[in-house]
């Protein structure tokens, strides 16, 4: 008997795995506060920069921050109408992004919210299920599983998967997206209804109606399109030397937004027939949060892989390209984790997914912004219009917010073709 037992304890004293876990239950105490830092600081950056931040970064955090505030305005509207969800929760979907950039980005000049390719793929899954749910509640539920992929990517390690993307399959599919959303917004520009779905079958249906076109409706979109161009080629031949003119050239969407606004409320104030369509804005303040509906989640979960490629991509390759320019770098599993919390954060506010914006990202570098801290003064300027300034936005026309998707791609599409190539080959 006792040879049995001095048997049995040899091999335990003999296991390897044993012995492993015997090891790490007695190192494991004291290196359990140092890896708890390690893990803190690698998932919440802002504990190794806010320590070193300087006072003299605070002017151009606050005027970078407001700045993209303002751009989120326009183009929150712009991109939920893409979606085909109530345009007001495009502005639901701002906020948090900015927030949780503060504590969670790796990339200072990132500005993270909703974009046009998301729109045009959320507004797929809409059309698929909006007989059984509402367009937000299917915008939200993709949101939260976008966010859901994202953050098992991020937690697993996965991101390399990215980099097996073709990149003449994704600058093809940026175009013809520029394209299809372009052709998607002509028939709120002239004040047609009823257009039907696909690019072609728009531009046939649309000419072929061109006697019915709207004319106070054309006068206000097509003048919409005028002034951004005006401002656009303002902001290139003279932007260079002073910093207000490339300020009014990249904030060109909200200023033709409160023009149109305002011209828009003069005219129709005391009517009521109104002269052209109106967007009708409708919000009281942030969203009592909601969680999406189980069923739904598992409807959309399959769908929301297109979405996930296209947030990612963009968000990644935007990061990346800005960080080499401003000599810096960013932690791209760090990215997938925090898109992920933004993501399930947002979507229980009716919302829809949201990456980093090329264009927003690049008027950020412009302004020459120090830290995320900016992200404070983006998210407290979205709070802020949605319980003060937002019932101006009643007034806006629809074709000045048709116009401002149709001038947003011309720019911006060759150079997102261009940052992809830059940053997948790097």
């Amino acid at each position: 008997m006792e040879r049995h037992v001095e048997a049995i304890k040899k091999e335990f004293q003999t296991d390897v795995t044993l012995n492993r876990v015997a090891d790490f239950s007695r190192t494991a105490p004291k290196k359990f506060p140092s890896a708890a830092r390690q893990y803190l600081l690698d998932k919440l950056p802002i504990i190794q920069w806010l320590p070193r931040y300087s006072p003299s970064w605070l002017l151009q955090d606050f005027m970078a921050g407001l700045t993209i505030g303002v751009l989120l305005i326009p183009q929150g509207l712009a991109y939920a109408k893409i979606a085909t969800i109530p345009i007001e929760n495009g502005l639901y979907s701002c906020w948090v992004p900015a927030a949780v950039m503060v504590f969670m980005g790796t990339s200072k000049d990132l500005s993270t919210g909703p974009t046009s390719i998301l729109g045009l793929l959320t507004a797929e899954i809409v059309r698929d299920l909006k007989n059984e749910y509402t367009p937000t509640d299917i915008s939200s539920a993709v949101a939260m599983m976008v966010g859901i992929w994202s953050l098992l990517i991020g937690l697993l390690g996965l991101g390399f998967l990215l980099d097996y993307v073709s990149i003449p399959v994704l600058t093809g599919f940026i175009s013809a997206t520029a394209f299809v959303i372009g052709m998607g917004q002509v028939g709120s520009l002239v004040g047609l209804s009823n257009v039907p779905d696909g690019a072609f079958n728009q531009l046939g249906n649309i000419l072929k109606r061109l006697p019915h076109w709207d004319g106070p409706t054309c006068g206000i979109g097509f003048g919409t399109v005028l002034v951004l161009l005006i401002l656009e080629k303002i902001g290139k031949k003279w932007g260079h030397k002073h910093f207000a003119i490339r300020y009014m050239a990249s904030s060109r969407a909200i200023i033709v937004m409160v023009i149109f606004t305002l011209i828009s409320y003069l005219v129709n104030k005391d009517r009521d027939d109104y002269l052209w369509g109106l967007s009708e804005v409708n919000t009281h303040g942030i969203q009592h949060p909601k969680a999406p509906d189980g069923g739904l989640l598992a409807k959309v979960a399959g769908r929301a892989i297109a979405p996930l490629v296209a947030c990612t991509l963009e968000h990644q390759a935007v990061g990346k390209a800005f960080a080499r320019r401003n000599h810096y770098a960013i932690d791209q599993t760090q990215e997938f984790n925090y898109l992920g919390v933004t993501n399930i954060i947002n979507s229980f506010f009716g919302v829809m997914p949201v990456g980093g914006a090329i264009s927003r990202t690049a008027v950020n570098s412009e302004c020459n912004v120090k830290s995320p801290l900016n992200g404070v003064v983006t998210a407290g300027f979205i709070i802020l219009t949605l319980y003060v300034f937002s019932p101006a936005l009643y007034w806006l026309p629809k074709s000045t917010l048709a116009a401002i998707i149709v001038s947003s791609f011309h720019p911006s599409t060759s150079q997102r073709q261009r940052l992809y190539n830059v940053s997948m080959h790097h």
